[in-house]
């Protein structure tokens, strides 16, 4: 019939008039070689310390290039003081015996500085105007009393999850481009 003849015709039309639309689209890259470090992991305390470590595929390439860390909801978080936060970034793609440079955080990004947002359950770091981190390579965010780099972070900057259970994440995202979900196990007590 003459309706189904035309419909190669038809689908060759829209795939030549959309495939470069379709091209042009942006697609999130996985982080590798991430892993959560908690100082505490007992329910319902302060972690104490904590970080995050990924390798980075896309890397930093402006300023603008936010990263976010998403907690789970039963996690709390305190407002945001420079002092808590580090931001380490790596010289190569293997995490565990890279190189990490403390970068200066503050609350607002700047030509020098990081900046640092929490607001709910988010953490945003917004790098300094002239930041880049190359593509592949591993960086480190770290909270509490493992933040030293501006001063000693405090212990209650995260409050673990008040529950036990193998369901609570961390996400990571942003501008930056890359994503990333980290599964945290909270426990009864770690302490023997």
């Amino acid at each position: 019939s003459k309706f189904t003849s035309g419909l190669p015709i038809i689908a060759l039309i829209l795939e030549t008039s959309f495939a470069p639309m379709i091209a042009g689209l942006a697609t999130a890259a996985s982080i590798s070689s991430s892993k959560a470090t908690f100082g505490r992991l007992a329910e319902d305390i302060n972690s104490e310390s904590g970080t995050v470590q990924f390798a980075s595929p896309t890397g930093i390439q402006a300023g603008t290039d936010t990263i976010t860390l998403t907690f789970s909801g039963e996690f709390v978080l305190a407002a945001e003081v420079a002092a808590n936060f580090d931001v380490e970034l790596g010289n190569s793609s293997t995490c565990s015996s890279a190189t990490y440079t403390d970068e200066i955080v503050a609350l607002t990004a700047s030509g020098t500085d990081w900046g640092v947002d929490v607001t709910g359950n988010v953490i945003t770091f917004t790098p300094h105007t002239g930041e880049t981190l190359t593509a592949g390579f591993c960086m480190r965010l770290v909270w509490g009393t493992a933040a030293t780099t501006g001063g000693t972070g405090a212990a209650g900057t995260v409050v673990n999850a008040t529950d036990v259970d193998d369901d609570d994440t961390i996400t990571i995202g942003g501008v930056f481009g890359d994503t990333g979900t980290i599964t945290v196990d909270i426990i009864d007590s770690d302490q023997v």
